[in-house]
């Protein structure tokens, strides 16, 4: 298993798995509403469940729609990095977006910008 922070505002979590099939996340965090810097949304789960995710944060809480350091200046650079970041690391499986609230918003644009195969969203 691989935890690594791939720039201040992503984190990976990749388990090798030989089942075919196997699906990854990508979980994106919500508003923060007051309660200090955006955590990665999920990410305890997922680390417990031991399956392969990558956790997107908006440092801005800006919907996703202004620069965010190291991933892009504009809604389409950040998605074309979240799709380069996704084929490198999680070659040939499943892509699941996630996320609540803003982070919901982002797993539905994502979720279409990067052709992933389906979003699961609480509250956009």
């Amino acid at each position: 298993m691989l935890e690594t922070d791939l720039s201040e505002h992503v984190r990976l979590i990749r388990v090798d798995s030989d089942e075919k099939g196997a699906a990854a996340v990508i979980a994106f965090g919500g508003l923060m509403q007051g309660l200090g810097a955006p955590e990665f949304e999920f990410f305890n789960t997922f680390n417990c469940l031991r399956m392969s995710a990558m956790f997107v944060r908006d440092p801005r809480q800006s919907w996703y729609s202004k620069p965010i350091p190291g991933l892009g200046e504009t809604t389409d650079e950040i998605a074309q990095t979240i799709r380069r970041l996704a084929d490198e690391h999680f070659r040939e499986r499943k892509i699941v977006t996630i996320g609540n609230s803003m982070g919901a918003y982002a797993a539905m644009v994502f979720g279409v910008l990067c052709d992933f195969n389906s979003a699961l969203r609480f509250s956009p």
